[in-house]
């Protein structure tokens, strides 16, 4: 009879220990994912500013002073990138310069379930280019 009962407490410990590294395994993987989310979104947000900022440049090369038409080249090009343009946030400074700023919200396991975290999801870039 001792030896039944000796088989079944080591099997009891192994499923136990198995439970607790599989829980931490899981928690490591979330955690994981939200930073790897958060550096990938911050990544591509960066290139997406200078593409959207090139796209009215380029525009304005082709087109002196069709500064309207830029920007609308620009909010397009943000649009197909799926990042956030808003119309007050592209400018032309007085050296011809296009800038602008644009925004991506990263996705989320975890983050997005708490409030005090979640506005660290919205990265914001800012773009520019030179128009001529």
């Amino acid at each position: 009879m001792r030896g039944a009962s000796a088989g079944r407490d080591e099997g009891g410990i192994v499923l136990g220990w198995l439970l607790r590294v599989s829980a931490v395994l899981l928690v490591l993987g979330v955690i994981g994912f939200d930073v790897m989310s958060l550096a990938y979104t911050n990544v591509t947000t960066v290139d997406d500013a200078g593409i959207v900022a090139g796209s009215g440049a380029m525009l304005l090369m082709e087109q002196p002073g069709a500064y309207e038409a830029a920007r609308d080249e620009s909010l397009q090009v943000a649009d197909q990138l799926g990042v956030r343009l808003r119309a007050r946030d592209w400018w032309i400074d007085e050296e011809g310069e296009v800038h602008v700023t644009v925004s991506r919200r990263a996705h989320s396991l975890a983050l997005q379930h708490v409030p005090q975290l979640e506005r660290y999801l919205t990265v914001r870039a800012v773009g520019t280019a030179m128009a001529g």
